[in-house]
């Protein structure tokens, strides 16, 4: 019993550790595509004085029209992770629950990510 609940563990920690970086890969793809589309002031500027069309790409149907970078904070990311809900026991935490429970808090939000 206690070498399958081994068993167990390691082979979900492993499965977790791929998931975590799958997640990472995401997030890390969705912050170059919100930096891409959001550039500094100073980069807009440029943009302007070098008459580049970039900033006039968008147009009214895009969901980021009229959008201007106005600094960088931790943005929501739009990873959907279904997980089991928590529910009240006696016993003590499932470790790996708790391991489970970290994965997907830290794919919540994008750290210095640009704000508009």
């Amino acid at each position: 019993l206690k070498k399958r609940e081994e068993k167990r563990q390691t082979k979900y920690r492993e499965y977790l550790a791929k998931k975590q970086n799958e997640i990472e890969q995401i997030k890390a793809n969705q912050s170059k595509v919100l930096i891409d589309n959001n550039p500094p002031i100073e980069q807009c500027a440029q943009i302007i004085e070098t008459k580049n069309n970039r900033l006039w790409q968008r147009n009214i149907e895009h969901k980021d029209f009229l959008c201007v970078r106005v600094g960088t904070g931790n943005v929501d990311t739009e990873i959907i992770i279904n997980r089991p809900e928590d529910h009240f026991s006696l016993d003590d935490e499932d470790p790996l629950f708790v391991e489970l429970k970290k994965v997907v808090d830290n794919s919540l939000h994008i750290e210095n990510a640009p704000l508009t």
